[in-house]
Formats: C-alpha cells, structure tokens, sequence
C-alpha cells in the first residue's frame, strides 16, 4: 500500500503544480512580454487540469482513512479525475495554442513557433502515471490494510467487569473505554 499511496499522491500533486505554470508558448513574442491572450480571464496555464488533480489528491487523503467497497469506490473517483485530468489538459493546451495564435495575428505578429513549455509535458506524465496508479489502487483497495476500529465514530466501548484483570484493562483501553472513569460513564 505504502508505494502505491506515496507515488500517487507525489504524482497528483505534481500533475497539479505543473498545471498551474504556463503550458504554451510563442516563440516569436517579444522577449520579456507576458503571453497576452486578448481576454480577461484567460491564462496560459491548465486550469482544469489543476483542479482535477486536487479532487485525485483528496482522493489519496480518503484511501487512508477508509476501508472496504468506500475505499474502493473513492480510488475509482482518483482514476476518474486523473483521466479527465489528462484530457482536460489536451483539450486546454490545444485551445491555447489557437488563442495563442490568435492574439499574435490580432497585434499585427505572424506568429511564431507556438510550442508547449516542459511544465505542458510534466503535467502529462504526472498525470498519466497518477492514472494509472489510481487504477491499481482501484483493483488492490480491498487488501490494503484499514485503520484499527478505535478511529471509527465513538460508540458504547464495552466496559470490563470490576476486578478484571491487566489484561482484561489494556483490551478496554484498546477499545476506547477509559479504566479511569467511574462505572456508568
């Protein structure tokens, strides 16, 4: 469980901090110009993408602290998110580069080279290798072992009889009863 965890919620977190950079842009720009794209709330970087890779690393948050068929139906969320994640960020990059395209011809520039940024690619890879972790804790969830019963919502912990023994105690203890507290609390 440890590797799957660890490697999905780095590369959920990774997809997310690559797709908040800027995925596109035009060589021919005037060096220091910011990209300008025309709108007001347009911006160079993947919005969808970043949002969708904080939902699969919400996701990774859950598969601690759940078990059985949630921790299997939340690991099939991850997969969920991290694939549209992924097309998210392919559908966002192409239309960038058209808008990127466009503002060029709109200012009087042919434009140039419109390229993605390292950080375009680096939220592919990240992304594609959250999927497919999120995929093998899909499959794997129902092994993994769960938190102890004592995190569970507080219930009636069962109270050992007067004069129990050491042992008798630690199990109370171990199940939330307080050896302390006297009889009827």
């Amino acid at each position: 469980m440890a590797p799957v965890w660890a490697s999905g919620a780095t590369s959920a977190a990774l997809t997310g901090w690559a797709a908040s950079r800027v995925a596109v842009v035009d060589a021919s720009a005037p060096t220091g110009a910011a990209p300008s794209f025309g709108l007001a709330d347009a911006a160079p970087h993947l919005p969808g993408t970043l949002a969708l890779s904080l939902v699969l690393l919400a996701c990774w948050g859950v598969l601690l602290v759940t078990h059985g068929r949630v921790r299997t139906l939340v690991a099939g969320l991850g997969a969920v998110a991290a694939t549209a994640a992924l097309a998210l960020a392919v559908l966002d990059a192409r239309h960038l580069r058209a808008d990127l395209a466009d503002a060029a011809s709109s200012q009087g520039r042919t434009p140039g080279e419109i390229g993605f940024t390292p950080w375009f690619w680096l939220a592919l890879v990240a992304g594609a290798t959250a999927r497919a972790l999120a995929l093998v804790a899909t499959r794997q969830a129902r092994r993994w072992p769960a938190m102890g019963s004592r995190y569970d919502a507080p219930g009636t912990p069962a109270r050992p009889a007067t004069g129990a023994g050491l042992v008798d105690l630690w199990r109370a203890q171990d199940e939330g009863a307080d050896p302390t507290a006297p009889e009827g609390e």
